[in-house]
């Protein structure tokens, strides 16, 4: 958008989502297809291939996160007598602190497993691709014990992690678009969690 600034072109890429709508957008599906159209854009019938399910299937469900405005469609193609919709993420969505409290269990335990099904499936195919070591990766796991402050402390951090990589998200795109470049396929995850009681990090009591 002309005249915007970076922090406003970012905050596209977080909208705060209402409470009411994360029942529709826990569905695994959806959550499949705001991943997939976020690296690239897509017809209804390449997910539905990439998936295993109908066609009408995903596209129903397409056209669901379009009304949410969460995909936009970007082209159209003539493909075997028909014409293909092209869809691309328009935003992904994220919930504060006090919207993630307020979601039932069931929903929060939903989310959880379709988020980690997508990372498992990520590390799966760069093990079978073997692009964990065609470049610089990084991978690292570490334990700590933390007191309340540090709890918070912690949280910001990889808050603030999360936001320069959507920030340059933004930079990467304009760069890619104007250098007329496809770009390198790259997956992020960050996780922070309470460990279970009982289980000490190294060096711990």
């Amino acid at each position: 958008m002309s005249g915007s600034s970076k922090k406003d072109q970012n905050s596209d890429f977080r909208v705060r989502l209402d409470p009411s709508l994360v029942s529709a957008l826990s569905h695994p599906l959806r959550v499949h297809i705001l991943d997939a159209l976020a690296e690239a854009a897509a017809s209804p019938s390449d997910l539905a291939r990439e998936v295993g399910l109908s066609v009408n299937y995903v596209a129903y469900h397409v056209k669901e996160l379009q009304k949410l405005g969460y995909v936009e469609l970007v082209k159209t193609e003539p493909r075997r007598g028909t014409v293909e919709h092209y869809y691309r993420a328009k935003r992904f969505f994220m919930l504060d602190d006090s919207e993630w409290e307020r979601l039932p269990r069931q929903i929060k335990a939903g989310l959880y497993a379709n988020v980690f099904g997508i990372v498992i499936g990520d590390v799966k195919e760069a093990l079978e691709a073997d692009t964990f070591s065609s470049r610089n990766s990084h991978l690292s796991r570490t334990r700590l014990r933390v007191d309340e402050q540090g709890w918070e402390d912690l949280m910001k951090i990889l808050e603030e992690a999360l936001n320069h990589v959507l920030a340059l998200q933004v930079e990467c795109t304009e760069r890619l678009e104007a250098n007329g470049e496809e770009g390198i396929s790259a997956a992020v995850s960050i996780t922070g969690f309470e460990a279970p009681t009982g289980h000490s990090p190294p060096g711990g009591d």
